[in-house]
């Protein structure tokens, strides 16, 4: 974690209501609730004790401190305190105003995430970094030398960015503005990129939210994975309680099958070690990642195959030709005891997938599907 790190996680360290970020010699603290704000006199002098920081400064300016009747509250708390805090991680630099930084400045929460990002991309790969803040993804893709397009509504934090790029020499595209109708604008460009990151803020604060955000993450992903290339990889975060792993893959299940798009999880992440889930506070567990991979079905050449194939009985008219993904010996096997074939699936009822085996006949006089068999 180097010297940029979550120190205290409110109850999940139990400390309800209390949160400190380390960026150095400084600490950035934000105080929650009623409870951590009654105990200020307390919990504050024997923080500054114990970790003897340069200084610390307080970023308690959350709506939730309004629900409880506090005012919200900002500023130099003990010491000397930078305007510009410099977070470093992992040999990248990023200049934030505290002022106007978002939540305590940097989402360390990241960070895992963000390593894991930068080990999959590649040399001359297309990224586009969506809700990007100050570009922490960004810059890493950067780095290995792909081209990049950060989006954020935040223009302080897109400025963030391009001064933490020109000392390492590296170009960024960005664009200010709401995320939707950028992405809407991009998809007519028909340029599609291989990593597509979708990580917005914290859009469900309530269980009666949920519906609402779940149509607007289905609108964002429509868009993104239009512009998904083939075998690209979707990041899709979410840093609400209430929004969890389950809904996440609904929201893609929904967006895929509205483009005709098939997806792969690849893996899902949570929070690093320093962002404690405690087991009796289940809203600690708070930061989930379902990173997706283009799975598209090749294209049959098949001149022979019927252009009304054998479907399931149960299955929706969509489906997809082409060869389901289960080996290169297995499509090989086929071909051989068949002579041609085709694979064919359809989204059955309950989501489950239904594969058929449609038997081509090779005489050029016939252009029906011949035999099929359903396989289980």
């Amino acid at each position: 974690m180097g010297a940029f790190y979550r120190l205290i996680h409110a109850e999940a360290d139990g400390l309800p209501g209390l949160v400190v970020d380390r960026f150095g010699e400084v600490l950035v603290v934000q105080v929650r609730n009623r409870g951590a704000e009654e105990m200020r006199g307390l919990w504050l002098p024997a923080l500054i004790e114990i970790t003897k920081p340069a200084g610390v400064y307080e970023r308690s300016d959350m709506e939730a401190r309004s629900a409880e009747g506090l005012d919200k509250r900002t500023g130099v708390l003990h010491g000397a305190v930078p305007e510009v805090l410099k977070v470093e991680e992992d040999g990248l630099v990023f200049p934030v105003p505290l002022a106007l930084a978002q939540k305590t400045g940097f989402y360390l929460d990241q960070r895992e995430n963000r390593r894991l990002f930068e080990n999959m991309v590649k040399p001359g790969d297309r990224v586009l970094d969506v809700f990007s803040y100050v570009g922490a993804f960004s810059l890493r893709a950067a780095r290995k030398g792909a081209s990049v397009l950060a989006v954020d509504k935040d223009l302080a934090a897109l400025a963030v960015l391009e001064r933490a790029s020109r000392p390492l020499g590296l170009d960024i595209d960005v664009r200010g503005g709401e995320a939707l109708p950028i992405l809407e604008e991009l998809t007519s460009r028909k340029k599609p990129f291989n990593h597509i990151l979708l990580d917005p803020p914290a859009l469900a604060k309530r269980q009666d939210e949920l519906p609402w955000v779940k149509r607007h993450l289905v609108d964002l992903l429509r868009p993104s994975l239009s512009l998904l290339e083939k075998q690209g990889w979707l990041w899709l975060s979410s840093c609400s309680y209430h929004l969890g792993v389950d809904q996440l893959l609904e929201v893609a299940r929904r967006a895929a099958a509205d483009q005709g798009r098939r997806l792969r999880v690849h893996t899902i992440t949570y929070q690093p070690p320093d962002h404690p889930w405690s087991l009796h506070v289940p809203e600690s567990l708070y930061l989930k990642t379902v990173v997706f991979q283009e799975d598209s079905l090749p294209i049959s050449s098949n001149r022979h195959l019927s252009s009304n194939p054998v479907r399931h009985p149960h299955s929706q008219p969509r489906l997809f030709r082409g060869c389901f993904p289960v080996g290169q010996k297995l499509f090989d096997r086929i071909r051989q005891r068949g002579g041609d074939a085709v694979l064919v699936f359809g989204i059955g009822q309950l989501g489950a997938f239904n594969l058929v085996v449609a038997k081509s006949n090779l005489d050029q006089n016939r252009g029906d599907a011949g035999v099929a068999q359903h396989v289980q």
